[in-house]
């Protein structure tokens, strides 16, 4: 009998690890608009963040073979992908050498007048990166696009004075006011012990309690902000209303 119990457990510890691992890598996209690097291929001396979960869990919730608790460890997935982009944000705006341009509100002319000057001054890796906060959903989809011929959306991809922008959102787990405009190489991204492995998984009976399960899910990083040159944040003083994006 509990030789069965075990191979219930097994099974569904197996599943709930992946189920995790998928979720995040289907979430993380920290490589796609930062640089990274293997932290096993280069001498780094400065300590070293983990962002994770580290939980104790009911152990009934992996002995009865009709239990599913994958969709717990699909949302600790994607929620290890989503601190990754806080936690790369909150680096950025709280770096003072970034260059802020205060302003008491931002329209399609500011925007589309920064983007053009950050283009100028930098050599962008392939198309601008730029965070957004949400109260401004409406009028990048909408309003600017019917005022003004600077902005426009092909294909999926946003067009700013005809410049491609990637275009991403603040939202209710990270949430920001600024605008912020940066190259890829602004920084570099160090993954423990690489990028490809930068996810440890471990899910076992726990040692202190006979009636939990312990979860160790994290990463281990570094963030490098190597040129703070290569970003801008726009402040604006006074932000839309946020009913209409509210209803996003």
């Amino acid at each position: 009998m509990n030789g069965n119990n075990n191979n219930v457990i097994e099974k569904i510890v197996e599943r709930c690890k992946k189920a995790l691992e998928e979720s995040y890598f289907n979430s993380s996209y920290i490589n796609k608009i930062v640089n990274t690097e293997d932290a096993e291929k280069i001498m780094i001396l400065k300590e070293f963040l983990r962002l994770g979960h580290w939980k104790y869990m009911p152990l009934y919730l992996f002995e009865d073979p009709a239990t599913f608790p994958d969709p717990i460890f699909r949302e600790y997935g994607s929620s290890i992908a989503r601190g990754e982009i806080k936690h790369l944000v909150s680096e950025i705006l709280k770096d003072k050498s970034i260059c802020v341009f205060s302003t008491d509100n931002v329209d399609i002319d500011i925007l589309s007048s920064k983007i053009k000057e950050f283009r100028n001054e930098n050599l962008l890796y392939n198309e601008i990166i730029l965070f957004i906060p949400i109260e401004y959903f409406m009028k990048i989809h909408m309003d600017w696009p019917r005022s003004s011929k600077k902005i426009f959306m092909k294909e999926g991809q946003f067009y700013i004075d005809g410049l491609p922008v990637k275009i991403y959102w603040s939202n209710k787990f990270n949430k920001f006011t600024d605008f912020i405009i940066y190259d890829k190489n602004f920084a570099t991204w160090i993954y423990k012990p690489s990028v490809k492995k930068r996810l440890k998984v471990e899910l076992f009976k726990s040692n202190k309690d006979p009636f939990k399960m312990e979860l160790k899910a994290e990463t281990v990083f570094l963030l490098e902000i190597n040129e703070p040159n290569l970003v801008t944040i726009i402040r604006p003083k006074t932000l839309p209303s946020r009913e209409r994006a509210s209803q996003l």
